[in-house]
């Protein structure tokens, strides 16, 4: 993915895409944490990414984000009136656990697990 903000929506609707096929019921949690993770690649590494999706069990799907950023992806902690600083505070709350691996000095891959609901039997592909 290039480091655009534009692009979040496409990637956005390829995780959709992909959880609706396996059957995943409430995708929004889901589009949320990629759509946080998306961002923080694009604002703070300002590199192209790869993003991945797994699912892992019929109840939760990992996404992971990877750049070429070196830096470690820390919480922030924003004042009230702040724009920005939320995105991982948001990632904790609707994950099931998340975290960052460094596989090289410049590669960082940060990573989430969400629990997810499996679509009513008559809403299943």
């Amino acid at each position: 993915m290039p480091p655009d903000l534009a692009s979040i929506d496409g990637v956005r609707a390829q995780i959709e895409a992909a959880a609706s096929r396996w059957g995943v019921g409430e995708i929004d949690p889901l589009a949320l944490v990629t759509s946080e993770l998306v961002t923080n690649a694009i604002v703070h590494a300002g590199t192209e990414s790869v993003i991945t999706c797994r699912l892992l069990a019929p109840d939760e799907v990992e996404l992971a984000v990877t750049d070429h950023g070196a830096g470690t992806p820390r919480m922030g902690d924003p004042d009230v009136d702040d724009t920005g600083g939320r995105g991982l505070r948001i990632v904790d709350a609707l994950s099931t656990t998340w975290g960052v691996r460094h596989l090289a000095p410049d590669e960082t891959t940060v990573w989430a697990r969400v629990n997810v609901a499996p679509a009513p039997p008559d809403r299943r592909p």
